[in-house]
């Protein structure tokens, strides 16, 4: 049911043009794939959980500057053994202007086809690799340069570089393996650096940046 009456406390209700107590509205059109055709202005959506490349928590801001959030979305995912999406199950949570949830959520389904779950996982292992070039950027900055980014930058564009084509075969077709192999040989002395001041113990920068390309 795309049409649910909520109470006339929700913060989203700021931004719904020609909104009045009592109202009835689309909040998939308002909010979700970026439709803005019934809002003043277009909210600011966020990333805020993404495990091994996988969105798993989605927010909703005025805009990039705000901490009032004003709906997320949790998403659970069913696959096959190999990895391939065969559903999304998202849920809408709305905040009220006191800041508690409103207890009627908004739930979707997707269920993929073949086509749209290539397309699922080659975007999947691009925010992968996404994740973890950010990452290793600030680890160096942090533990190597002293909080130096520029730094940082000089090693790790290049270490990058050398495995983009490597990197391209694991987006496109999954090859995580060979990926891995070549990060083990690798002898850049930063990748000897140890993470556990960042809460991560007994783990190596390069046996991190390795984990990171265990998911296919």
């Amino acid at each position: 049911m795309n049409q649910v009456e909520f109470n006339d406390n929700l913060r989203l209700w700021k931004y719904v043009l020609g909104w009045s107590p009592g109202s009835q509205w689309d909040h998939r059109a308002v909010i979700f794939k970026g439709k803005n055709n019934q809002l003043d202005r277009r909210l600011d959506g966020r990333v805020a959980t993404m495990v091994k490349g996988v969105v798993e928590r989605y927010e909703w801001y005025e805009d990039n500057t705000s901490t009032e959030i004003i709906a997320h979305v949790e998403y659970v995912y069913t696959r096959m053994p190999n990895g391939l999406a065969i559903s999304q199950d998202g849920e809408t949570f709305f905040y009220n202007t006191d800041g508690t949830t409103h207890p009627q959520t908004f739930k979707t389904r997707k269920v993929y086809s073949p086509l749209e779950q290539m397309d699922e996982a080659v975007a999947r292992r691009n925010n992968v690799v996404k994740q973890i070039s950010i990452e290793t950027l600030g680890f160096i900055a942090l533990l190597v340069y002293g909080g130096d980014f520029d730094a940082a930058e000089s090693v790790a564009l290049p270490y990058l570089a050398k495995h983009s084509q490597l990197i391209s075969v694991y987006v496109q077709g999954g090859d995580n393996i060979t990926l891995q192999a070549a990060i083990e040989a690798d002898t850049e002395s930063w990748l000897s650096t140890d993470l556990t001041p960042l809460g991560i113990p007994g783990t190596t920068l390069k046996q991190y940046i390795k984990a990171s390309f265990d998911s296919i």
